[in-house]
């Protein structure tokens, strides 16, 4: 027993089918709606990442020097540089230049 038919390019539904097409776009519609919600989070979060300035290493060693981070953060201060410098390495690590932007210390 089929409980398609088809008739040119109209196809029909029969009994608990019908139902179940309905349950279908219901999901589908579902899936949609968070996908849609989810790329326009990651959008958010990606645009909010690409406005952050960009300090360059500009020796390649893998970390910053004050000089480095004054190349783009203009109004760092030693006294800023070194409250942020928290293994006392006299340079930053990425993390500790993201924490200080992060925290507001270091502002373009």
């Amino acid at each position: 027993m089929n409980s398609l038919r088809v008739e040119g390019r109209i196809a029909f539904l029969r009994g608990g089918d019908i139902r179940a097409a309905a349950n279908w776009r219901k999901t589908i519609t579902k899936f949609a709606f968070v996908l849609a919600a989810t790329a326009l989070t990651a959008t958010a979060v990606f645009a909010e990442d690409a406005a952050a300035p960009v300090v360059a290493d500009a020796d390649g060693n893998g970390t910053f020097s004050l000089a480095e981070v004054q190349a783009t953060y203009a109004s760092v201060t030693e006294e800023a540089f070194k409250a942020a410098d928290t293994d006392a390495s006299g340079e930053l690590s990425p993390e500790e230049l993201k924490a200080a932007v992060d925290s507001g210390a270091f502002k373009a």
